[in-house]
């Protein structure tokens, strides 16, 4: 989960280096883009296959490449909290990177999960 943590955080420093370069973006920070995705997959279904699944994060995908997931709700869990504490944090490294329409759509999220 830590590892997972770590290329999330990655993931998060070269989304928000593409899109300070706007247009100008070199290949090799596309390339580790690419690889900082593949890597979380990985490390995701490592976790599932030991019986640990791991929530996707808006960061994992490409969305204007991915088809639309079908939305559903945020699973009920053991402990509520651990639930909105988690997605509290998703929703601060989506504002850092810049992702405020996305983070904005978490918090209606919550907000519904909360009721």
């Amino acid at each position: 989960m830590g590892l997972i943590d770590i290329q999330r955080g990655n993931l998060e420093h070269l989304l928000r280096q593409r899109g300070q370069l706007g247009t100008h973006v070199p290949s090799h920070v596309m390339t580790a883009i690419q690889s900082a995705r593949q890597e979380i997959a990985r490390l995701r279904a490592v976790c599932s296959t030991y019986g640990h699944p791991v929530l996707s994060h808006p960061l994992d995908s490409d969305e204007s490449n991915a088809a639309p997931e079908p939305s559903a709700p945020t699973p009920l869990a053991a402990d509520p909290l651990a639930v909105v504490r988690e997605r509290l944090r998703d929703v601060e490294t989506m504002v850092r990177a810049g992702l405020k329409d996305e983070a904005l759509k978490l918090i209606r999220e919550l907000q519904d999960y909360l009721r």
